[in-house]
């Protein structure tokens, strides 16, 4: 075999390991942005929560704190949003998953890759 051929696999989990921590900060940061909204426009709609910060952790913590309260408008809020991230990441999920079928594969057996070129095999052919 050639010297150059590296069948090495990469570290188990790693690349998982980065993807899931990306994931779960950016679903932190929705969470975060789908309540800030819907107090914020919930207390518009409702006539709740007079003096409400603008800086979504103070808000958070007032939700905590007892100091804001929760209306029935932003629970029809946050619902809506969370349905539409659903949706949006589900359709996302299944493109991604369509793409991954039609990576310029080729109908060749997976084996293929790990077999010795013409190159490597014209020292042992007979003349």
């Amino acid at each position: 075999m050639s010297a150059t051929a590296n069948n090495r696999r990469h570290e188990p989990g790693k690349a998982i390991n980065d993807a899931l921590m990306l994931g779960a900060a950016l679903a932190a940061i929705a969470a975060i942005g789908i309540v800030w909204v819907a107090v914020a426009v919930g207390s518009q709609l409702d006539g709740v929560n007079e003096g409400l910060p603008s800086d979504p952790f103070d808000i958070i913590s007032g939700l905590f704190r007892g100091r804001v309260v929760w209306s029935t408008s932003a629970t029809m809020i946050a619902a809506a949003a969370a349905a539409v991230a659903v949706i949006v990441l589900v359709g996302l999920w299944l493109v991604w998953m369509r793409s991954l079928g039609r990576k310029n594969r080729s109908s060749v057996d997976h084996a293929a890759r790990y077999m010795a070129t013409p190159r490597d095999l014209a020292p042992m052919m007979r003349n």
